[in-house]
């Protein structure tokens, strides 16, 4: 049997208001540091697109030998509106956005545009991720959550 019979291949990029944890995530996710630039690390924000990859292994039950294997290659974007043109040059032929929004911000300018460049582009999938729930409590937590997904939910309706 073909090795590759059964793999399918995803390209996901980042979305999102700088300093809100987009390649925090990346990296637990993959293991990997997009940031890899000596400017990037002396400033804590990314400057330049930055790239991970994992591959996760499915099957449709227990009892399932016939696994499907998902090779995902994650393109890490800037946040800070100064790079926004790095940002659009690395959504440019992605399957699926992952927009990080912090729990201690919420929806941020930077969330809102990167949103909208999004959806400019025709990218309907999308996963939400709130993050730096750990720093916040809960209960305001909550209202960053439901203010990205009625945001979100809202504009992949529309388009």
């Amino acid at each position: 049997m073909n090795q590759f019979a059964n793999k399918k291949y995803f390209v996901i990029a980042t979305a999102g208001h700088v300093d809100h944890g987009k390649s925090a995530v990346v990296k637990a996710l993959t293991g990997t540091d997009p940031d890899r630039l000596p400017e990037e690390k002396a400033r804590e924000i990314t400057i330049d697109l930055g790239f991970a990859h994992f591959d996760l292994t499915a099957s449709s039950s227990d009892l399932d030998t016939d696994q499907t294997v998902f090779s995902i290659s994650i393109i890490d974007v800037p946040g800070h509106e100064d790079f926004v043109r790095n940002m659009i040059a690395g959504i440019g032929s992605i399957d699926m956005a992952l927009l990080v929004v912090a729990a201690d911000d919420g929806w941020m300018p930077q969330t809102e545009e990167h949103l909208q460049i999004l959806s400019y582009l025709g990218i309907k999938q999308m996963v939400v991720a709130i993050n730096k729930s750990d720093i916040v409590r809960p209960e305001r937590a909550r209202p960053a959550l439901a203010w990205a997904w009625i945001n979100s939910k809202e504009r992949c309706d529309r388009s």
